[in-house]
């Protein structure tokens, strides 16, 4: 199952999308020295939804903080956001989900 958006969407920041074909929100992010990551936007602790910082992903609801890559930096969580392959083409980037 794969998620195909406009390469142009991601040009030098954050991006979070949402789609009925996706297992929850996902953010992208472009980051100079990996390129394009995808990670889910629910925190392994409990279930909420994280807000995406300038350079951490952060859960609102009990502190988890994360970093740009989904690793835990901060706790209540002990496991890492799911992470998501992202294949980029000229034109698009493509989300492996499953």
């Amino acid at each position: 199952n794969k998620t195909e958006i406009q390469a142009l969407a991601v040009p030098n920041g954050i991006l979070l999308v949402k789609a009925p074909q996706l297992p929850g929100p996902i953010i992208l992010r472009n980051l100079p020295e990996v390129g394009i990551v995808a990670v889910s936007s629910i925190c392994s602790h409990r279930g909420c939804e994280v807000r995406a910082m300038p350079h951490s992903l952060q859960c609102p609801c009990h502190g988890s903080e994360y970093d740009e890559l989904g690793e835990v930096l901060e706790g209540p969580a002990t496991r890492p956001l799911k992470r998501y392959e992202v294949i980029e083409t000229p034109d698009l980037l493509i989300i492996k989900v499953s």
